[in-house]
């Protein structure tokens, strides 16, 4: 069984081929950095396995845009990763699980790989995801015992994005935008929680801040409905923790009444 959420991921450290070198990479340096996502998957240089990382690869930076870093793992040496990332031009950092005990650790691992094709083969990771958040803790865990089954990439994102909201400091949370901001500067900016491709919505002038994510601003009117706000194109300020600096700081305001 894999382990479950909530369970404080087990630390490892284990080998990646780089172009300077095989190199380790240890799980807990991502810790109060960065959340994780773990791929397991069974082996190189097989069909969905190649689509898993393939696909993966090209949407990168929309995991990097949600503050994680992604990790593939399979029990292939990091010499034969390398080859095949480099004939399928995977850029997933791949990692080597050879001894398996990563697999065994995360509950991830076939006691028998394909006998039915004359393989099996003890210890092959099954196709996993695992997200573990700053603090250690895994907050998404999936497994399949059938190895053409790829993970549930939406569900993913969707937890790497609740993940990605940020507390902003206390004098600003609760603020009432409308007082201090001038909300016609923003229209173009806002939007429904669908996106910026989402049907643009009219929020009043009572538009209270509950939040940041993915360095938008989560806004409430008086009604209950919920909008985001760019803000790192229309330089609201950010402090180096990655916090909102206070409303009182921000461009385009009437700082009469902000918080101090």
């Amino acid at each position: 069984m894999p382990l479950a959420v909530g369970t404080k991921a087990p630390d490892f450290t284990l080998s990646t081929k780089t172009a300077d070198g095989p190199k380790q990479v240890k799980l807990s340096d991502n810790f109060g950095k960065k959340n994780t996502l773990l791929l397991f998957f069974p082996m190189a240089f097989t069909g969905t396995c190649t689509t898993e990382m393939c696909e993966v690869s090209a949407g990168l930076n929309a995991y990097s845009d949600l503050k994680a870093i992604v990790y593939g793992i399979s029990g292939d040496n990091p010499f034969a990763q390398e080859a095949w990332a480099q004939k399928e031009k995977i850029t997933v950092p791949l990692l080597s699980d050879y001894e398996h005990k990563v697999a065994n650790d995360y509950g991830v691992m076939y006691d028998s790989f394909l006998p039915q094709m004359n393989l099996g083969m003890a210890g092959v990771p099954k196709r996993s995801a695992f997200i573990i958040d700053k603090s250690g803790a895994i907050q998404y865990a999936e497994s399949n015992d059938d190895a053409r089954q790829l993970p549930n990439f939406d569900n993913i994102k969707a937890k790497l994005e609740e993940l990605a909201i940020e507390v902003i400091p206390p004098a600003s949370r609760g603020t009432n935008l409308g007082a201090h901001l001038d909300l016609t500067y923003y229209a173009g900016e806002l939007y429904t929680l669908g996106g910026p491709t989402a049907e643009r919505m009219e929020l009043g002038k009572e538009v209270t801040l509950i939040n940041t994510w993915c360095g938008k601003l989560i806004v409430e009117n008086t009604n209950g409905k919920r909008a985001l706000v760019e803000f790192r194109n229309i330089g609201v300020p950010v402090n180096a923790d990655g916090t909102l600096g206070t409303v009182k700081d921000w461009p385009h305001s009437n700082t009469a009444g902000a918080p101090k």
